[in-house]
């Protein structure tokens, strides 16, 4: 339930059908108290155990959980001192690795580009540890639609500025994906003008003109991961242990040094 994204959906649909479960999806907008409704109704009509993305959850939902005692796991976020078991990453880790990036080829003046925080602890987790690297860098923070169309707008809200920035730090693939088109659409060449860096790691990244360097979130095996632990709760009505997974930073075409002035 949840924001998933959808690499997750076919790897957690595949462990279930090995261990004779199916996935039911249930969309919620980001809202807690829709995603509390939608859990209650699958409870009503027999669910077994609930994935939920990230840390932020509707008093009705925990109170449906302690009261059903049903298992559930929250996927996208690890924090062993959250009552339900996480399994996922790091994202602040994932936010500075991208960043260091950047900073390593010689960036300073950075834009970042970001969904909405409200609701979302996955993403807030990535904004507050990039605004605590600040230091001497030069970071602009925008938050936009999480969408291609998103994306797209925040290069067009840049391009209106002082358009002082050598870099556009994307914290999705997607905004990522829509700020290439723009920045393309007005002639600006990624990267020989500006560096243009993601984190997720979506399947169309490494075919975007330039590829996409982003920062190779384990979606995948989060949701093997998920499953595993959902089936075995239910199975054995053991409670699963945290789990942390491992990024990756992967470099490809769209960043380079900053052109000399």
């Amino acid at each position: 339930m949840g924001q998933f994204s959808m690499k997750i959906i076919p790897s957690t649909g595949s462990r279930l059908d090995g261990n004779q479960q199916s996935l039911v999806v249930a969309t919620t907008q980001g809202d807690p108290l829709i995603e509390a409704q939608k859990a209650k109704g699958l409870v009503d009509i027999g669910a077994e155990g609930l994935i939920v993305s990230g840390m932020i959850h509707a008093p009705e939902f925990h109170d449906l959980i302690w009261q059903s005692r049903l298992p559930a796991v929250a996927i996208s976020c690890f924090d062993p001192a959250y009552e339900l078991p996480t399994i996922g990453y790091d994202n602040a880790g994932a936010a500075r690795t991208a960043l260091q990036h950047l900073v390593d080829l010689g960036h300073r003046q950075i834009a970042v580009l970001h969904g909405a925080v409200y609701n979302n602890d996955r993403t807030q987790a990535r904004v507050d540890a990039l605004r605590n690297q600040q230091g001497e860098l030069g970071m602009s923070f925008h938050e936009v639609a999480l969408s291609t169309a998103g994306g797209c707008d925040g290069v067009a809200a840049l391009m209106s500025g002082p358009g002082h920035e050598t870099a556009l730090l994307c914290l999705s693939d997607v905004l990522a994906t829509g700020a290439i088109f723009e920045l393309q659409r007005r002639g600006i060449s990624v990267p020989d003008q500006i560096s243009v860096m993601g984190i997720d790691d979506l399947p169309g990244s490494a075919y975007l003109y330039p590829q996409l360097t982003t920062v190779h979130l384990p979606v995948s095996r989060m949701g093997q991961a998920a499953a595993d632990a959902i089936a075995g709760w239910v199975e054995t009505q053991d409670v699963p242990r945290h789990c942390l997974l491992e990024f990756e930073l992967v470099i490809r075409a769209s960043t380079a040094p900053p052109a000399p002035t």
